[in-house]
């Protein structure tokens, strides 16, 4: 954990920008890649691609938990805590 910066309405409305940026990459990225395995999967020919499926799966997630840590990091520099548990 980063030590947190000083809380500032500028402060914590930078830190929501910036999160919303990171997020909406994310959430791009994570669109790119299920509709290209949704049409991967939809073709007649499919059985024969399913690793690629996999791949792009593994990279959905990857992306996903990439940016759930990037959101709790950024944050932990403000002094939020991140991610609780039920």
């Amino acid at each position: 954990m980063t030590t947190p910066r000083p809380q500032t309405v500028e402060t914590l409305c930078g830190t929501i920008r910036e999160m919303d940026e990171r997020q909406r990459k994310g959430f791009v990225e994570i669109l790119a890649l299920a509709t290209l395995s949704l049409s991967v999967l939809s073709a007649p020919e499919a059985a024969l691609h399913i690793e690629d499926v996999a791949v792009a799966l593994r990279f959905i997630r990857n992306t996903a938990t990439a940016a759930e840590n990037d959101l709790e990091n950024l944050a932990d520099e403000v002094g939020c805590q991140g991610h609780q548990e039920g």
